[in-house]
C-alpha cells in the first residue's frame, strides 16, 4: 500500500476490514520495508489519532510476521456468516496493484483492487459452488462433482451449516 520513510514512519495495511494505518518505531524500519508486497500478520496497539480515527502502533520485529498463506476463517454463505471447520488456506499475490487470491483445492480464483473485495469474491464463489454442487441432485453428478460437493460440505462446522442441509 503506502509506506512513508520519514519522521511520521507510517504505512497502510489492506485488511479484510479495510485499510488500517500503522506507525512503526525507527528500529524496525528495515523489517517493514522487507515486508512490502508480502502477506503479513501485524500486531500492535490501537491508539486514537487527532482526527478520532485509530492508528496501529508497531513496536518491535515480532509485531510483523510473514505468512505464506491467508487463513480464511469464515465466509458468507446464503446471506449468513458461517465459521469454517478449519481455516481455508488462500494463496495471495499482489501484482500490478491487484490482489490475486487462489485456492487450488476447491478451484477458487479472485482478482480485485482490495483485500476486502477479494475475500468477498471468495465468499461469493463458495456460495455459487454451494448452490451448484451441494444443493443439486447428486444422481446427475459425475465423480469429480461429487468430490467437490464433499469438499464444500467438509469446510464447515456442522452447526454452521445445519440449516442448509
Amino acid at each position: 500500500m503506502e509506506l512513508r520513510v520519514d519522521r511520521k514512519r507510517q504505512f497502510q495495511v489492506d485488511t479484510d476490514e479495510g485499510i488500517i494505518t500503522c506507525q512503526y518505531t525507527p528500529d524496525i524500519e528495515n523489517e517493514i520495508i522487507k515486508s512490502l508486497r508480502n502477506i503479513v500478520k501485524v500486531q500492535g496497539t490501537l491508539v486514537p489519532d487527532k482526527k478520532g480515527k485509530f492508528i496501529l502502533q508497531i513496536n518491535d520485529n515480532k509485531s510483523i510476521e510473514p505468512l505464506s498463506m491467508y487463513p480464511l476463517k469464515e465466509v458468507k454463505l446464503k446471506d449468513k456468516i458461517r465459521e469454517l471447520k478449519i481455516p481455508l488456506q488462500l494463496d495471495v499475490n499482489y501484482y500490478d496493484e491487484e490482489y490475486i487470491v487462489i485456492n487450488k483445492d476447491i478451484g477458487l480464483r479472485v482478482i480485485s483492487k482490495t483485500m476486502k473485495e477479494a475475500l468477498e469474491g471468495i465468499s461469493e464463489q463458495i456460495d455459487s459452488l454451494w448452490s451448484t454442487y451441494v444443493e443439486a441432485d447428486t444422481s446427475m453428478m459425475n465423480a469429480s462433482a461429487k468430490e467437490l460437493r464433499k469438499k464444500l460440505i467438509s469446510l464447515f462446522k456442522e452447526d454452521a451449516i445445519s440449516d442448509l442441509l
